[in-house]
C-alpha cells in the first residue's frame, strides 16, 4: 500500500469523525460548544470528505 492511499484514507477518516463530532455537537452533548454552532463543523467535514473523495477518484485507486 503506498503512502498516496493511505493518506487519502486519513483524510477520509478525518472527515467522517469529524461529521460525527458536528452530530454530537448538534446534539448538545458539548457544553463547550453551543448546538448552533455545529454547522461548521458540518461543513468543515463534508469538505474534508469531498476532499478525499476527489483524490481517490483523481488516483483512480
Amino acid at each position: 500500500m503506498d503512502i498516496q492511499k493511505l493518506t487519502i484514507i486519513f483524510r477520509l477518516a478525518i472527515g467522517v469523525f469529524v461529521l460525527i463530532f458536528g452530530c454530537v455537537a448538534a446534539l448538545g452533548m458539548l457544553s463547550n460548544i453551543p448546538p448552533s454552532r455545529s454547522i461548521i463543523l458540518f461543513i468543515l467535514g463534508a469538505i474534508i470528505v469531498l476532499w478525499a473523495l476527489s483524490s481517490m477518484r483523481k488516483t483512480g485507486k
